[in-house]
């Protein structure tokens, strides 16, 4: 394809896969340049730049699927949504501490709230992609005892923007203390959950949590209604600030790296 094989490259190649657009060496090389000038260089030395890299390709590329122009500042704006890190600008609301813990309606309600209270985000949302996926984004923040908890939702829907069916969901869940990454996938009508924690648990610890996990997404968790839960749930130990997307993207990244 006469690109080079650069963390950038293998990214937009990557989401142009994943989106369904046509992998066009000239589309890729027009979105790689103007990555570029915007001071952005393809290959990364830390997790910061890696997520800020990988967040602008993803926004460029979801743009083009939902066949939108977005100024640099806008592009900024979503980049920083999409990102690992979660660093979109908000304009949350303050909402009350809460005792004991949120239904899923409840957070549902919060995070449709928060969304909605950001036109420029709401807009985004509903457009669809050119292949009828809409590439969603929840950020909002919650307090229950006193403890102000940051949440981040990223969701991947196909069909109708209302009653589609959620086929990818990574949800970041932060506290002073600690941090969590929840990848939620369906493949083949089979459901499966991996939570990563920071800082790191002991092996013993980790178990009870995972028990608990099955406990409440498995099989009799209840969690839905007309869901029967998780074929399987893993929780293990994960790494501050990681990338998600070579979770999201693994298939699509080993394919297109030997293309590239």
């Amino acid at each position: 394809m006469g690109l080079p094989k650069d963390t950038l490259s293998v990214a937009l190649l990557s989401f142009a896969h994943f989106f369904s657009l046509p992998v066009n060496p000239e589309l890729v090389k027009t979105l790689r340049c103007e990555i570029l000038t915007s001071g952005k260089g393809s290959s990364p030395k830390t997790k910061a730049e890696r997520a800020a890299l990988e967040a602008e390709a993803l926004a460029r590329v979801s743009a083009k699927d939902k066949g939108i122009v977005l100024s640099h500042e806008a592009l900024e704006r979503y980049a920083g949504y999409l990102s690992s890190q979660g660093n979109g600008d908000r304009n949350r609301r303050e909402t009350p501490s809460r005792d004991e813990n949120l239904t899923a309606e409840e957070l549902r309600a919060i995070a449709d709230n928060q969304a909605e209270s950001d036109g420029f985000l709401d807009l985004l949302n509903s457009l669809p992609g050119k292949n009828g996926r809409h590439w969603l984004v929840f950020p909002f923040n919650i307090r229950i005892k006193g403890i102000e908890i940051d949440v981040f939702i990223r969701l991947l829907k196909e069909g109708s923007f209302t009653s589609g069916v959620s086929r990818h969901i990574i949800a970041d869940i932060k506290s002073p203390r600690r941090q969590w990454r929840c990848f939620l996938k369906e493949t083949g009508g089979r459901y499966r959950a991996d939570i990563r924690v920071y800082p790191n648990y002991q092996p013993k610890t980790l178990s009870l949590l995972q028990k608990e996990a099955i406990r409440f997404l498995g099989e009799h968790g209840g969690i839905a209604q007309n869901f029967k839960g998780f074929d399987e749930v893993l929780v293990r130990n994960g790494e501050a600030d990681s990338s998600w997307v070579d979770d999201l993207f693994a298939e699509s990244l080993l394919s297109v790296n030997k293309e590239v």
